[in-house]
């Protein structure tokens, strides 16, 4: 009988300790069942943008696209690879890896007159803001 009350007493104190754990570090638990997220793109919350809009194409002139990278959270994601299509004119480079700030940064340029749609793409995930320039 005392073997099976130790075994019963060391199982409770087990289950216990098991719980406490649990209970206690839960936050930090679920953290790393949800790494994955944090560390992937958001195509909602990454932001495109383009400055200059209108560009003349006499004036050799090229438009800078700044692409920041986003988790779902609104953090930055650094090392993340960034490429855009355009549908007219040339982008350099042809792709970057986000620096500490979620920062990538592209050049557009164009001999030919027109609008350029601009889509972004991290990480094989294709961004839902698109932006455009006119070439004029």
């Amino acid at each position: 009988m005392d073997k099976k009350f130790l075994f019963l007493a060391g199982a409770f104190f087990l289950f216990s300790l098991f719980f406490s754990f649990a209970l206690f570090f839960q936050e930090q638990l679920l953290s790393l069942t949800r790494a994955e997220k944090y560390y992937t793109p958001s195509a909602e919350k990454t932001i495109v943008i383009a400055y200059p809009v209108k560009i003349n194409i006499n004036d050799n002139q090229k438009a800078r696209i700044d692409v920041f990278v986003r988790n779902e959270n609104d953090i930055p994601l650094k090392d993340k690879r960034v490429s855009i299509q355009t549908t007219l004119g040339t982008t350099t480079p042809s792709f970057i890896i986000s620096d500490e700030n979620g920062r990538a940064s592209f050049y557009l340029s164009s001999t030919q007159p027109g609008v350029a749609n601009i889509t972004a793409i991290v990480d094989n995930i294709q961004i839902q803001k698109k932006i455009s320039v006119k070439f004029e």
